[in-house]
């Protein structure tokens, strides 16, 4: 089970008081089953009817080229998916980015300069997927959008998770090696 309850973290999980010290995994501990979580589900390919991973980006990049050469019936009805999807890419990116840098920092060595390489590439990735916009929204718009959802967003979009792969693939590479090094 993982280090909060179970090897998903789909949930949330509160403690009524603070365990004893020696009960406690140190925060070293913590931060490699946190990296080994990233990597297990980096390496998944579906969970919970889920992709994830290599197989999100697969899928993902597989339906948007799919729309583009006419063969889905009813984007529309997958448009909510692909704007959340985005988003979601952002700003779970711009989190990671800074807190793999603070453990970096507190870790230092040679675990720590992959872990702030994995930082750059999730700030990268940020950055790429967002740039010019004034919100994922605009690039992907949900489903009251398809009047104004064009084949040159869909191609725009389409570049910029291609180049996040490349930059979550580096990421990944790094963290394996921090994982190595600790």
């Amino acid at each position: 089970s993982g280090f909060a309850g179970g090897s998903w973290p789909w949930g949330i999980a509160i403690w009524g008081e603070r365990r004893p010290a020696e009960e406690c995994a140190s925060p070293r501990d913590l931060l490699a089953v946190a990296l080994q979580q990233a990597l297990q589900m980096w390496h998944t390919r579906e969970r919970e009817g889920y992709y994830l991973g290599e197989a999100a980006y697969a899928h993902w990049l597989g339906w948007l080229q799919s729309v583009e050469r006419g063969e889905v019936a009813d984007p529309q009805a997958g448009m909510l998916g692909n704007g959340w999807g985005l988003h979601v890419l952002v700003h779970s990116r711009r989190i990671v980015g800074p807190w793999l840098t603070r453990q970096a920092d507190r870790i230092g060595g040679a675990a720590g300069r992959h872990l702030r390489s994995a930082a750059e590439h999730y700030a990268h990735l940020a950055r790429g997927c967002s740039a010019g916009l004034d919100s994922t929204w605009s690039l992907a718009p949900g489903p009251d959008g398809a009047s104004r959802w064009t084949s040159a967003m869909r191609h725009d979009q389409i570049g910029r998770l291609e180049a996040a792969r490349d930059h979550d693939r580096a990421a990944i590479a790094a963290i394996e090696h921090a994982l190595e090094a600790l």
